[in-house]
């Protein structure tokens, strides 16, 4: 899953082999909310360089997971693994800028790693991406540019994108003509994927067949 560079140790090589069991056993306790296995794993992986080891310390770090919650270092082990081309970590790193988490709050540097990560394809980047240019967070408010980051992170399965661009359509906003019969099949695939918002609206929905309750934007990212 993740590729790693050897680090000399005592003059011997980290081999590929060895490198490839301590991702599976890392990968074993991160499944099992083993936090200390995977405080140690990760942060060994993370120390030899390794990009995706990197973006899972920051997130223990982030959510105080077998840590004490610490933004700054949240911040640090995000950012070496967004410089190495990790689009969750560019996604991540976006949003502690953008909420001002270890950071002064950059809106520029948030849309800067937001785009670098929806270049890539990952579709919360683009939801947040969609939701700067909707609300004119460090750029000129754009709803054509909005609806189209949208439209990407919902053909990314974003369950968030799905009930947002839901929303536009049961209420025909931000350039979308209404259109109950889309934003019912929006909700319903957001429920599927157990997102809240898309179960609780979808149930009113489906048994009228109209999609009529109306969900004020979420002015946040992340």
């Amino acid at each position: 899953m993740l590729k790693v560079l050897g680090k000399l140790l005592i003059g011997l090589v980290l081999t590929a082999p060895a490198i490839a069991g301590q991702i599976e056993d890392l990968g074993i306790a991160y499944k099992r909310g083993d936090y200390d296995t995977e405080l140690r794993l990760a942060r060994t992986l993370a120390e030899q360089g390794n990009a995706h080891a990197q973006f899972g310390l920051g997130v223990m770090y982030e959510k105080g997971q077998g840590v004490t919650q610490n933004y700054r270092e949240a911040l640090k082990w995000y950012r070496l693994s967004a410089e190495k081309g990790n689009g969750n970590a560019q996604t991540n790193l976006g949003v502690m800028y953008h909420h001002g988490l270890g950071v002064s709050q950059d809106y520029k540097q948030a849309i800067r790693w937001f785009r670098l990560a929806a270049e890539k394809g990952i579709g919360k980047a683009q939801l947040n991406l969609a939701l700067m240019y909707q609300n004119g967070w460090g750029v000129p408010k754009n709803s054509p540019e909005a609806l189209r980051y949208f439209r990407l992170a919902v053909t990314q399965g974003d369950p968030d994108a799905q009930v947002r661009l839901g929303n536009m359509y049961a209420n025909g906003e931000y350039g979308v003509t209404e259109n109950y019969a889309e934003a019912v099949k929006l909700y319903r695939l957001a429920a599927v994927q157990g997102n809240p918002m898309g179960k609780s609206i979808s149930r009113p929905c489906i048994k009228t067949g109209l999609a009529f309750r109306r969900i004020s934007s979420v002015r946040t990212c992340g």
